[in-house]
Order: C-alpha cells, then structure tokens, then sequence
C-alpha cells in the first residue's frame, strides 16, 4: 500500500466521521424535546410579547414569552426557544407544556422553529457514510490513487 493510498483512505475514513458526528449531534434538540415532554405537564398558556436576539451576523431571533398557570395554580412567565418568525399574535391563547420541578422550561405544544434540522442531519449523516464508505474501499481493496 502506498503513501498516497493511506493518505487518501484515512482522509476520507476521518472526514467522513467528522460528518456523521456533526450529523448525529444536529438531531440532539428533536431528542431532547422527546425526552422533555415525557415529565411534562399540559397548560393553557396566552402569548405576552417577544424577546428579540440579535447577532450581526444572523438574522433576529424572536423568543416568544408565554403566562401561563401550573397545576397548583401559580402563575409563570417563561421565555420560548424561537425562530427567524414571529409565529404567533400578542394575547394569542396556545397549549403548553412544562416541567414541573422547572416551570421556566416551557414548550408550546406544535412549535419547533428548528422543525428542519433534521433534514440538515441526515444530508450529513449519509455524506460522512458515503465518505467513510470511500475510505474503507480505498483502504481494503488496494484502489490506486494518482499524484496529479
């Protein structure tokens, strides 16, 4: 095997597992979500205003804040995970989900501004498999790599 064939074998075999993993860590926040809404209780919340994030660089993120009542009936304010949207009208009536040891841990039951990572996930999951594919090849059948 030469040089040439190791460089290029291990190049491929490496990246490739770079993309899985970035893949693989893009599908943690539908996850976790899952994972939230098992302890969670339901709640009838009233959408109060927006928080805005601003990045130079990225466009502006607006959180919305949610009061809602837990199940003993004290009252809660929470800021919402956003998006590039204002999805929502000021006093707008939505379902929420809470935790109830962490009642600023809030969900609005059918939102998810990240609703598309998934899709980014997968592209790079299947690019990184291809590419450990290639490297696997290169490696196991000996494939001749040029010098051009």
């Amino acid at each position: 095997m030469t040089f040439e064939q190791i460089l290029a074998g291990g190049t491929f075999g490496c990246g490739g597992l770079l993309f899985v993993v970035v893949g693989v860590a893009s599908f943690l926040p539908t996850i976790l979500s899952r994972y939230f809404r098992r302890g969670s209780l339901p709640s009838d919340g009233i959408v109060t205003g927006y928080e805005t994030e601003e990045d130079g660089e990225n466009p502006t993120k607006y959180h919305p804040i949610i009061k809602y009542r837990d199940q003993t009936g004290a009252e809660h304010q929470a800021k919402v995970d956003g998006g590039p949207q204002k999805p929502f009208e000021i006093n707008q009536r939505v379902e929420v989900m809470y935790l109830p040891d962490s009642p600023q841990a809030v969900w609005i039951e059918g939102y998810n501004p990240s609703r598309h990572l998934w899709l980014f996930g997968a592209v790079f999951v299947l690019m990184g498999s291809l590419s450990v594919l290639m490297g696997i090849t290169i490696w196991v059948f000996r494939i001749p790599v040029n010098r051009g």
